[in-house]
């Protein structure tokens, strides 16, 4: 296949919308391992680099696997492959997970993500999510959560657990009607005052907006995280880790 041909199969798959997804450098190729990926193809630049990968940090199986499936390919080519710089030559196509809602594990919280405005808030939610024990990620708004670049801010941690798209945010409230729902807000009850359910949707709005008067009117409580005066706001994936780690769990 000739470069061009590359180009375009890579930015068409880059977006999430189809049925491969992009993963970007070795700390998304790494997870996807772990965590069960279907790949189907595998660039990369040095050899040293991808054999040190295969010997240090991958499975006897995945290890002779990648040896076999990778393809070397020239650095120029590679770059043009990816719109920014990074510090790993490696790049992967992989089927994207087919989830299901009754995946979820009922003794998990889930994190709804409303409308986000950054593609990178949103995988490193996924990461901070992935490592702190939640159920699943719900995202409502206009960006993909299978893009290319929420998957490399997520470090691949997109095959961790379940995550969903949905349109209508009133479609929560029917999904998971035997969840509580829970609206992160900084007009909220402290959360060290707060039991937390773990079988509770929590919510989250965005730095500049909060969340939405309509999911406070239908949540059954408001928590906020106690900080210093004068501070108003963390990043939304901040936020989510501090909830995450931090809830007094029921």
């Amino acid at each position: 296949m000739k470069l061009g041909e590359y180009k375009e199969k890579y930015r068409t798959y880059r977006k999430g919308k189809k049925s491969l997804l992009v993963l970007e450098g070795i700390h998304a190729v790494k997870h996807a391992f772990r965590f069960g990926a279907e790949f189907e193809e595998i660039l990369y630049v040095d050899e040293g680099e991808i054999k040190s990968f295969a010997d240090n940090v991958l499975k006897e199986e995945d290890k002779n696997f990648i040896l076999k499936k990778a393809k070397k390919i020239e650095k120029d080519f590679f770059n043009e492959l990816i719109p920014y710089r990074t510090r790993s030559k490696i790049i992967a196509l992989v089927k994207k997970p087919k989830y299901e809602i009754n995946e979820i594990d009922n003794d998990k919280p889930i994190i709804f993500l409303e409308d986000p405005a950054n593609p990178e808030n949103i995988g490193m939610t996924i990461r901070v999510a992935a490592a702190f024990g939640a159920g699943a990620v719900i995202v409502s708004g206009h960006i993909n959560s299978f893009s290319a670049s929420v998957i490399r801010a997520g470090a691949g941690l997109i095959f961790a657990l379940p995550v969903f798209l949905i349109d209508k945010k009133s479609d929560l409230f029917t999904l998971f009607k035997n969840r509580e729902f829970i609206v992160s807000d900084a007009e909220g009850k402290s959360i060290k005052q707060t039991k937390i359910n773990k079988k509770s949707v929590i919510i989250f709005g965005t730095e500049r907006e909060g969340v939405s008067q309509f999911l406070k009117d239908k949540s059954n409580a408001i928590i906020k995280l106690d900080m210093q005066k004068n501070v108003s706001s963390l990043n939304l994936a901040t936020s989510v880790s501090a909830v995450l780690y931090g809830a007094n769990w029921n």
